[in-house]
């Protein structure tokens, strides 16, 4: 299964990114995002956590309408998976440059090791340095898969298992951080439960306007001083720092 989430009003994305992979010889379905946008007050109270929610050291501020509606259109491709007859799914965003190396990993998981559950083939930006892991898996194209020890930017591109996207739906019942936080970063579920894996070089990345759909908003509302530089906050944070030592400083390459 291999989903492009498009939001109605963003024609011109939906054409270019479907042009794009008809040239690759890729098909995909297209996915109606949810406009967060036109959220109300209330849905929005019922949709999230609330702001003295007792993990809110985790993700101290609240999400955008904007991201609430990315986060709501990924949840709508896990659904999709998990009620089909298929094991995998290829999620994509509209926003993307994708690389003439990606039919080798868009068009089946033959290429993915059996223990590995969920993978980005995409980083937020190119050239964009991350800590991982030092030992890595060699593929049979000669990239490589890593393993990120830190948050691991962007949902634009990546393969989950109907096992993920199970357990990501479980978690999610309610919001509490942007999805890629929700899926990538060491702060939460997804990640404990599966880890967070990426290929290198990436084959996708995203244009430099970014996502209509998910854009991170600073004046979204904070949690109070004491939660963002509170005790538990500081003793997470410095466990991922000394995790991120005993691995390696790399570039996550897009070609």
């Amino acid at each position: 299964m291999r989903f492009v989430i498009n939001l109605d009003s963003s024609i011109d994305r939906w054409k270019n990114i479907k042009k794009r992979l008809d040239d690759l010889g890729i098909t995909a379905e297209r996915i109606s995002a949810v406009d967060g946008r036109k959220k109300s007050d209330p849905e929005i109270r019922d949709i999230l956590y609330p702001m003295n929610y007792e993990y809110r050291y985790l993700f101290p501020r609240l999400l955008s309408k904007a991201e609430i509606g990315c986060f709501l259109s990924h949840k709508k491709c896990w659904q999709k998976l998990v009620d089909s007859d298929e094991e995998w799914a290829l999620i994509m965003e509209d926003d993307l440059i994708i690389s003439d190396r990606a039919p080798f990993y868009m068009k089946d998981t033959s290429w993915l090791p059996k223990d590995i559950k969920i993978c980005q083939l995409s980083t937020h930006e190119k050239n964009w340095k991350l800590w991982t892991k030092k030992e890595t898996i060699k593929l049979s194209n000669n990239d490589e898969i890593i393993e990120p020890l830190d948050k691991a930017h962007g949902t634009q591109c990546y393969v989950i298992s109907k096992e993920v996207a199970i357990a990501a739906l479980k978690y999610s019942e309610k919001l509490l951080a942007p999805v890629d936080d929700y899926l990538f970063s060491p702060y939460f579920e997804i990640n404990k439960l599966f880890g967070t894996y990426r290929i290198q070089a990436t084959v996708v990345t995203q244009f430099e306007e970014g996502s209509v759909i998910g854009e991170r908003k600073n004046e979204s509302l904070k949690a109070p001083f004491w939660v963002r530089h509170g005790l538990k906050r500081f003793l997470i944070r410095n466990k991922i720092k000394k995790m991120c030592r005993s691995g390696v400083k790399v570039e996550s390459k897009f070609i």
